[in-house]
């Protein structure tokens, strides 16, 4: 109750104003009482207010009560209102009440005037605080609303009947979820019709499980009107009847596809790099092994007194072993453990010749369609990665359409990536990309296959087709060029692939083409340093036939131990990396701190730890992979020998 209460009193005769004033008081009211005597001067103070309480007369000169209850209704319809008179009918008392007077009180019962007032206040603040209410929850019920419309989570409930649960509420932003409506999703049967099929039997076992406990959780996925199936987290709750009976399941749909999504990437990632670990050992000691069959077939070959079908048999072996090197060179580079030469290059060129053998090798049946966009910035990369990319890609589309017409899309443009397509893929950022495209109509892949493609070894073909490696190298290739790639297939639609390549803000480099002559030494001396026995024969006998002059050591302490004798002896020393006691990187330290400028080749059947970059940073002339061939190994002695400006 305000203190003091401010009332407005319209009254034309003082006396009767101080009459009802003195009522007021004598009520023990603590008023201040604001008197007017005229139309003007009544609604000049109603437009001026606030009151508490407007008291009227009904007789007013050239007014009336009436017309002083119609202004107050209009500009403080709030405020109550209370008509005095002393002659007031009882018909025109009821006319009044229906035009919106609070009370009526005739002059005559003033004793009626203090206690109308108070109720008349208290009344009007009941009825304010009640509007408040009203409009905060009007407020709030826009907020939710607002809240649930926006929201990625849908509330749902279930009324129990006979054991089961029956929709009977659902939230509406289901339409922006899912894309049913509310109406469509209160079908007894909707929630059953739109689960995977896989997932079935477990969702409605988990709705079992709910009414025996107070609640339960599950994920399960669910499809939405377009045809695609969304994953949701589903929580709920068991609310019983004052018996403890199962009364309604109350609960919530999440969507977390995206989730799911970022989930399997991290799995994906992981896995991959378990395997590239175990790939990078097995590479180690396979290029080895492939080294002594190549090098040895090699020179069986040139001997000069070996007949012709010698030599075919021995071309056969180097076939045989050139394929299983490009293997291992596909585990390298899914395993990301290869040796990269990225350089900023121009990618358009690389397409184009990759586009050209595509022709030749693929049926007639298949149409290529190329879509390459001479504009696209250049990218850091290893060009014959990129080209290998393309071929493994275009080769399975063509193995996707094969025994029937088909189309091959090979489409290169530039993207930019913003925050909201960065965070739809780990490994991209924001900024602009050039983007490769590869497309098929073929048989498309169905989701079980699509979560294993980049798996190394899975593969749809049959036995002979193929090894399974290709899309395990294209996602390695991928990772080490800081890039991305996404796939997008459905059984019997085709499938298309999109590789995300940052783009590069300098220049462009060439690529050069090395001959392939195998040039001669000229009887400088080499020291060549591995600690298998058969590597080190071999790349004894290799060098001396390239015209150089070679001490083989299969101990590296023990080459140390030699060079240290005498330092001026040796032209270059080869050393493989990995060894025993004193590694190749370190044994290459301990002899340039003996002569600085001594010319060193380090040799390795995997990347590892060591990189060209780092190999030079040591003082290393250059750094040679495994399995290294006659040709391979005296070319890299020829430019390691060469003298500065040549170099």
């Amino acid at each position: 109750m305000p203190t003091p209460l401010r009332i407005l009193h319209l009254e034309d005769s003082p006396r009767d104003a101080k009459l009802i004033q003195a009522s007021l008081e004598a009520e023990g009211l603590d008023c201040d009482v604001v008197h007017v005597k005229n139309r003007e001067q009544f609604e000049a103070a109603v437009a001026g207010g606030p009151f508490d309480v407007i008291l009227s007369d009904y007789s007013i000169p050239h007014y009336n009560g009436f017309s002083a209850l119609d202004f107050a209704r209009r500009k403080a319809p709030d405020v109550p209102f209370i008509l005095l008179s002393g002659t007031l009918g009882e018909e025109l008392a009821v006319e009044s009440l229906k035009t919106g007077a609070t009370d009526y009180i005739l002059k005559g019962r003033l004793n009626r005037l203090g206690p109308a007032v108070l109720r008349a206040v208290r009344e009007a603040q009941e009825r304010g605080e009640k509007r408040r209410a009203e409009e905060e929850l009007r407020a709030t019920d826009q907020v939710l609303r607002h809240l649930l419309a926006h929201s990625p989570t849908v509330i749902y409930g279930l009324k129990v009947e006979s054991g089961e649960g029956v929709p009977n509420v659902v939230s509406e932003n289901i339409m922006q979820v899912l894309g049913f409506s509310v109406e469509e999703a209160l079908r007894k049967e909707w929630w059953e019709e739109q689960l995977h099929p896989d997932d079935r039997a477990r969702a409605i076992d988990s709705i079992s499980e709910t009414l025996t406990r107070t609640g339960s959780r599950a994920e399960y996925r669910i499809r939405h009107k377009d045809g695609s199936y969304r994953w949701v987290e589903d929580h709920r709750r068991l609310i019983r009847d004052s018996s403890n009976r199962p009364k309604e399941i109350v609960g919530v749909w999440a969507d977390i596809t995206e989730r799911k999504k970022l989930d399997e990437h991290l799995r994906q990632g992981q896995k991959m790099e378990a395997i590239g670990q175990l790939a990078g050992g097995i590479a180690h000691d396979f290029n080895n092994i492939l080294t002594c069959i190549m090098g040895y077939a090699e020179l069986a070959g040139m001997e000069a007194n070996a007949d012709e079908a010698v030599r075919e048999d021995l071309q056969e072996v180097l076939k045989a072993s050139q394929r299983a090197k490009e293997l291992v060179l596909q585990i390298l580079a899914f395993s990301r453990q290869q040796e990269q030469e990225r350089k900023p290059i121009n990618v358009q060129p690389v397409v184009k010749e990759a586009l050209k053998l595509l022709r030749a090798s693929l049926p007639s049946t298949i149409e290529i369609e190329a879509d390459i966009d001479a504009d696209v910035p250049a990218i850091l990369a290893d060009g014959t990665q990129i080209h290998q990319i393309i071929m493994n890609l275009a080769t399975n589309a063509g193995h996707a359409m094969s025994g029937r017409p088909g189309q091959l899309g090979i489409k290169l443009s530039t993207i930019p990536v913003d925050a909201d397509v960065a965070c739809t893929h780990p490994d991209l950022r924001v900024g602009r990309y050039v983007r490769l495209s590869v497309s098929d109509t073929g048989c498309g892949m169905d989701q079980a296959t699509l979560q294993r493609i980049f798996e190394p070894f899975f593969t749809t073909k049959a036995p002979g087709e193929g090894t399974g490696l290709g899309l395990s190298v294209v996602h390695g290739i991928m990772k080490t060029h800081d890039g991305a790639i996404t796939v997008q297939s459905e059984p019997d639609k085709g499938t298309t692939f999109h590789l995300f390549f940052p783009a590069h803000k300098g220049g462009t480099t060439e690529i050069v083409q090395q001959a392939s002559t195998i040039p001669q030494g000229n009887g400088q001396r080499i020291l060549f340093v591995d600690d298998e026995p058969p590597l080190s024969s071999l790349g004894k006998k290799m060098l001396e036939r390239a015209g150089y002059v070679v001490t083989a050591q299969t101990s590296s302490l023990e080459a140390l131990a030699e060079f240290r004798k005498e330092p001026g002896k040796y032209d270059l020393v080869i050393t493989d990396l990995t060894m025993p006691r004193l590694t190749g990187e370190n044994l290459a330290c301990e002899l340039l701190k003996v002569r600085p400028d001594l010319p060193i080749i380090l040799v390795t059947g995997f990347g590892g730890s060591i990189t060209r970059a780092k190999a030079q940073a040591l003082g290393v002339r250059e750094l040679l992979l495994k399995p290294t061939t006659a040709q391979s190994l005296a070319e890299a002695a020829h430019r390691a020998l060469a003298p500065a400006k040549s170099r």
